[in-house]
């Protein structure tokens, strides 16, 4: 019985938390808003593929104005692993916002760079645009985590290599045989 008196009081210590959340989030305060909370549903259809898609909308209007043709490309690029890594990780076409965290980014990163074969700038550049749309998710509330906070996001040198004089010859005109 005691265990079932505590209930009450474990409850109006969730609905006063979930008060105070949308106060300092400047939310509207309203019966319906601290239910969603406590409930765990103030986050509803809030799917992560989904939301990916809409970003790269807005992209993708912005090609020749704000991005390149190769940027909306590398956005698209990586939305589709993204989808790819959900489908090969989780069994699943999409996951709910809730679901990602830094194990979520740790095994999307291995995805990319066992089973992609992306190198280890290539793989960053992907994570990057991930990153940017768990921005937009904290941005809007939708999270209220960030799962790149411990993520270190460290490019390495490129080494390149150029072609030996004699060869470069070889590529002017009139002389490629």
């Amino acid at each position: 019985m005691k265990a079932f008196n505590g209930y009450p009081d474990t409850y109006q210590a969730k609905v006063f938390e979930a008060k105070r959340k949308l106060i300092e989030s400047n939310q509207m305060v309203s019966a319906t808003a601290i239910k969603d909370i406590v409930l765990g549903n103030n986050h509803r259809n809030k799917m992560f593929i989904k939301i990916f898609e809409d970003c790269n909308a807005d992209v993708k209007k912005l090609r020749g104005v704000d991005y390149s043709e190769s940027t909306w490309t590398n956005y698209d690029r990586a939305k589709r692993f993204t989808k790819d890594f959900i489908q090969w990780k989780y069994k699943a076409e999409d996951i709910h916002i809730r679901q990602l965290n830094f194990e979520f980014v740790i095994q999307c990163e291995l995805y990319l760079k066992t089973v992609r074969k992306c190198s280890h700038n290539t793989t960053l550049k992907y994570i990057s645009i991930l990153k940017e749309v768990v921005l937009h998710c904290l941005a809007n509330k939708w999270l209220d985590h960030d799962p790149f906070a411990l993520f270190e996001m460290m490019k390495e040198d490129a080494d390149p290599t150029f072609l030996p004089k004699k060869k470069c010859s070889l590529l002017q005109p009139g002389i490629i045989q």
